[in-house]
């Protein structure tokens, strides 16, 4: 288990057993882990604080992007791919990219910093079969259509402008954000932008972690990771305290509960991957409420089902406003918050409001325990292929051939 060294141990542990009482230990495992990602570019056009990139600033050929595609379905049983970088939209081939995901079955993310977004482009993407698009747009980065004599202010106009865009064109949309001890403000402001904002369906937060000093590492997810190194060094630094920090203050501040989490693979009650799943009520485009869902036996028994018929667990749903009542509904009755989710639902039903589904995940990044050992989400789902092995992305520059 994670050994807390700091003033916050004892609480940080009553978080953690908190967090697996209430949550769900999510079941991927092995080939049934449903999710991946493909790195197609290093090319960047923003320059970001914590920025993982190695130096290397080419972009992969679409046939070994095929390639990796086709491994990967081989290794899991796949329901979604997301497109990483660098930053994706500079990848020539980008539509034929997801016209292949798409062909095969799967459904598609693409993470992007919006920068080159526009209508042409947006719609390029709708057309190639593209489900959600996450914008990655923070106060330190460096970018030309960030004002940073205020750029709070202009953080949200460029998010208003791309939501709009995106969504004008059937889009899924999300944010994708990564948090720094030191600009909390900054975390509850996009959590707060992302609650307000009728069309926003995804927050995905990232713990700051220093990867490029981070020592390299040899292996894979399926066979365990350590340092190349003979001798172990001073242990890196692990966000895991921050995770379970940020959930404190989701849980205490809005009444949230854990949906699900995935521990880590030494740990899997220690929470290293973590999910709320939050219903959010609007009139005219104004936040009216919201709740917080826990994972009954509706969702439980939903996935389970999926998979003895599809043979594979789904990772991404585009749901309508009229199965989200009756999740919610359902959900009540069936291991839920009964009264919350009740005064909720009666509420918005007799004021006509409509109801969105808002998906905020928090992932800690790999790190080096004392032994040497690298520490990473447990069957990691946001893994890439590095030299034909899957690794987690977090730390794919650092393992060696």
């Amino acid at each position: 288990m994670y050994i807390y060294k700091s003033e916050r141990d004892f609480e940080g542990l009553l978080i953690m057993l908190n967090i697996a009482k209430q949550g769900w230990h999510l079941p991927w495992k092995g080939r049934l882990v449903p999710h991946a990602l493909i790195d197609i570019t290093r090319q960047c056009n923003v320059t970001c604080r914590s920025c993982y990139n190695d130096g290397n600033w080419e972009s992969k050929s679409l046939s070994s992007i095929k390639n990796e595609i086709e491994t990967l379905i081989s290794l899991r049983k796949l329901d979604s791919v997301s497109i990483i970088g660098g930053e994706p939209t500079l990848h020539k081939d980008l539509f034929a990219i997801i016209e292949y995901l798409t062909a095969n079955g799967l459904h598609s993310e693409l993470f992007t910093n919006g920068l080159l977004l526009d209508d042409a482009l947006a719609r390029e993407l709708k057309q190639a079969g593209l489900g959600c698009v996450f914008l990655h747009v923070q106060e330190d980065q460096d970018r030309p259509d960030l004002d940073k004599r205020n750029p709070r202010q202009s953080m949200k106009r460029l998010l208003d402008e791309k939501t709009s865009l995106l969504k004008g064109h059937g889009l899924e949309v999300g944010l994708s954000y990564t948090f720094h001890n030191d600009r909390e403000s900054e975390l509850q402001w996009m959590l707060d932008y992302c609650l307000e904002n009728a069309s926003l369906g995804y927050l995905l937060v990232t713990m700051d972690t220093d990867v490029k000093n981070m020592i390299p590492v040899k292996g894979d997810i399926f066979q365990g990771m350590r340092i190349v190194a003979r001798h172990v060094p001073q242990r890196s630094g692990d966000s895991a305290p921050s995770i379970l920090n940020a959930a404190e203050r989701m849980i205490v501040g809005k009444d949230f509960v854990p949906f699900g989490y995935l521990g880590s693979n030494m740990d899997v009650l220690s929470p290293r991957w973590m999910s709320f799943m939050v219903l959010c009520a609007y009139d005219a485009g104004n936040l009216m409420g919201q709740v917080s869902l826990k994972a009954s036996y509706l969702e439980k028994g939903y996935l389970q089902i999926a998979r003895l018929l599809k043979g594979k667990y789904p990772f991404y749903g585009n749901q309508k406003e009229k199965n989200l009542k009756l999740q919610l509904f359902l959900n009540s009755f069936l291991g839920g918050r009964l009264n919350r989710n009740l005064r909720f639902l009666g509420d918005s039903l007799k004021r006509k409001y409509a109801i969105k589904a808002k998906k905020i995940l928090l992932q800690a990044p790999a790190c080096i325990d004392d032994s040497g050992k690298v520490v990473h989400c447990a069957n990691c789902p946001d893994a890439v292929l590095k030299n034909g092995k899957m690794v987690p992305v977090c730390i794919s520059d650092k393992v060696g051939v």
